[in-house]
């Protein structure tokens, strides 16, 4: 009996562990040339739909001598051959995943405050949306290394009011089904108890 205790305990543990992990959490890191100097530049995962958006560019863009993508490897070695994506005014880049995904992290190009990053979380629907104005970092200046953890979603858009939003190396991270493993632990111990049980009897 002790010991379907103590199994019980561990299962209760790490089932409020795998909650913890469920956290939340969103770190912009304002990036210096030399930081993107020392990072290699990486096609973004392919979007499966959108509107007014540049899935591969390389260099800044212009048309009839305006500006219409700012890289976001700007001022380093990467600029000219750097490849990145442009959503432009308006609209919108969509990306949705067979599998759930858990985390994501990016090269966001000068963060503006009218660039949203919207995360669509499989639970509901509901819609989780990220501001630029609110990581810190200095805005219209400069590209932010942004991560985000501790998060289910099956969907994610990338969309801008106003003017452009580039990013690179958006990567994602697909979650790693802790909750089954945690279940065949719990069934395991449980069939340990009862072999002891039946020893002892």
């Amino acid at each position: 009996m002790k010991f379907l205790k103590v199994a019980g305990m561990a299962a209760a543990v790490m089932l409020a562990a795998s909650a913890a992990a469920n956290a939340m959490s969103v770190t912009a890191t304002q990036l210096s040339m030399a930081d993107l100097d020392g990072i290699d530049p990486v096609a973004n995962i392919s979007a499966t739909g959108g509107v007014n958006f540049f899935q591969t560019l390389t260099g800044n863009q212009f048309t009839g001598g305006s500006l219409t993508a700012r890289t976001p490897w700007e001022g380093s070695k990467h600029e000219d051959n750097g490849v990145y994506s442009s959503v432009q005014a308006g609209g919108s880049a969509v990306f949705e995943f067979a599998e759930l995904q858990t985390g994501l992290s990016m090269i966001w190009g000068s963060p503006d405050t009218y660039n949203d990053l919207v995360l669509t979380f499989i639970v509901g629907g509901a819609e989780t949306s990220i501001l630029a104005s609110t990581l810190g970092v200095t805005l219209g200046s400069g590209a932010a290394l942004l991560e985000i953890a501790g998060v289910s979603f099956d969907s994610l858009v990338l969309s801008s009011s106003q003017n452009a939003f580039e990013f690179a190396n958006l990567n994602t991270t697909t979650a790693v089904p802790l909750p089954a493993g945690g279940l065949l632990l719990v069934t395991a111990m449980g069939g340990l108890a009862l072999v002891r049980r039946r020893k002892s009897a």
